[in-house]
């Protein structure tokens, strides 16, 4: 931080040198940005002993890659795929689907696995250790991609042009569940998943996840509430769908039809109801409804349209929510 604010908070790929000083000349702002350091854990350290206390457990989110211009990347570029000026050769993303013709280009540097096996997988140890720190559980963004990740050219506009390269992931979770044999693990299993991450899935022994948004659209679907495995981590629908109010409306008149006869909707029963009630009989280890949805809210309420940018993450529950408290106690007593 004290290298980039003197490089006018360009990149550290900008920068006149990319090295680490020798020796740092201001000691002030190197014990400024250490003073910050010590706030934010010093404050979470009691946030989550405070949650703890009331019997409430944190779940950290780790994506599977880091920003270019991270400390991460800055101190070991020897573990991504970057040429010898430090500019990215491949870069992460995932190919179209039926929700975006052109993919997502997500822009990450790709890790070089090879060299991450040699040093025994450190990097990664560390960047675990780290998060089971911080958190009670932790869920592991984009699994898939330590199966196999999608590669990308760098420089490329989209991520229609790319191909699925086979990662070391079987080895890397081996390390880890030995080195952390008591952690909570969450899979984050969505998208194009072949044998070869189910069978990684099952390697670990970690629990997968299901969308019940993701159920209604064809027959037999595996997140279908109805078939889930006790080993899953259930959803009506995560930060980045939809709430269960704004989906029900968005659905096709013949795919709401399905929806409300698999769940057995009732006659006064809402839509967003059905769903979570859905996901609460199935045999899911944990279910996990967004407040959201309990309070039936529509499209003001959803947090994250994935691909945009500029009103995500805004939503925020406010403690003088309109009776909240009496819509909590009349939901608690529909699901009792």
């Amino acid at each position: 931080m004290i290298l980039k604010y003197k490089h006018g908070g360009k990149p550290w790929t900008e920068w006149n040198e990319y090295k680490r000083y020798k020796k740092l000349e201001n000691y002030s702002t190197l014990n400024f940005w250490s003073f910050i350091q010590y706030q934010f854990f010093t404050q979470w350290e009691e946030l989550k002993d405070y949650a703890n206390a009331k019997g409430i457990k944190i779940i950290g989110d780790m994506p599977i890659y880091v920003s270019m211009d991270s400390a991460d990347v800055w101190c070991a570029p020897q573990y991504f795929q970057l040429s010898q000026n430090f500019i990215p050769e491949k870069v992460s993303g995932v190919p179209p689907d039926c929700f975006s013709p052109d993919g997502q280009l997500w822009g990450n540097p790709l890790y070089r696995w090879e060299v991450m096996e040699k040093d025994n997988f450190s990097w990664f140890a560390n960047r675990f250790k780290h998060m089971f720190e911080m958190f009670d559980i932790v869920r592991i963004d984009h699994f898939r991609g330590f199966s196999a990740y999608y590669s990308i050219d760098y420089g490329e506009k989209t991520a229609r042009k790319g191909e699925w390269v086979t990662a070391t992931g079987e080895k890397l979770f081996s390390l880890i569940n030995i080195k952390f044999p008591n952690a909570q693990v969450i899979a984050e299993d969505l998208g194009n998943i072949d044998d070869n991450v189910k069978s990684l899935l099952d390697m670990t022994g970690y629990p997968g996840m299901r969308i019940a948004q993701f159920g209604f659209y064809q027959k037999d679907s595996t997140h279908l509430p109805e078939r889930y495995p006790s080993n899953c981590i259930a959803y009506t629908g995560t930060h980045d769908n939809m709430t269960a109010r704004q989906w029900a409306k968005s659905l096709p008149k013949k795919t709401l039809r399905y929806f409300r006869k698999k769940v057995k909707k009732g006659v006064f029963e809402k839509d967003s109801y059905a769903l979570i009630r859905s996901v609460l009989e199935s045999k899911a280890l944990i279910a996990i409804i967004p407040i959201q949805d309990y309070l039936n809210i529509g499209q003001k309420g959803r947090i994250n349209t994935p691909s945009t940018m500029g009103n995500n993450w805004k939503w925020r529950l406010k403690p003088n929510y309109k009776k909240i408290e009496h819509k909590i106690a009349n939901i608690k007593k529909v699901f009792n």
